[in-house]
């Protein structure tokens, strides 16, 4: 039986999680076309109206999307709550919309 000490445990499951908000992020970028979140967000400075102001929702969405997780993740560092499980989080995620 192999052992895994909890704190690299937490680390996996942590790791896991984050990549299930950039993949929620870059489903999100895809209902308007763009290839990711990051590619959205590039589009903040554009001349494009439409692409400048969806670049900067695109920015405001992952900004705040990403200090929840970071305040999660915080809590569950300080035995203030469990780990979420994916669609626990995606829960408390701020919603996504243009």
């Amino acid at each position: 039986m192999i052992k895994i000490d909890q704190t690299k445990a937490q680390a996996i499951i942590q790791e896991r999680l984050a990549n299930a908000l950039d993949a929620r992020l870059d489903a999100f970028a895809l209902t308007r076309k763009y290839n990711s979140i990051i590619s959205a967000a590039s589009f903040s400075t554009s001349n494009v109206p439409q692409f400048a102001t969806e670049g900067l929702r695109a920015i405001e969405l992952r900004d705040t999307s990403w200090v929840k997780f970071i305040a999660i993740m915080d809590e569950v560092r300080d035995n203030k709550r469990e780990m979420p499980t994916p669609e626990q989080l995606i829960q408390e995620l701020p919603a996504l919309t243009w």
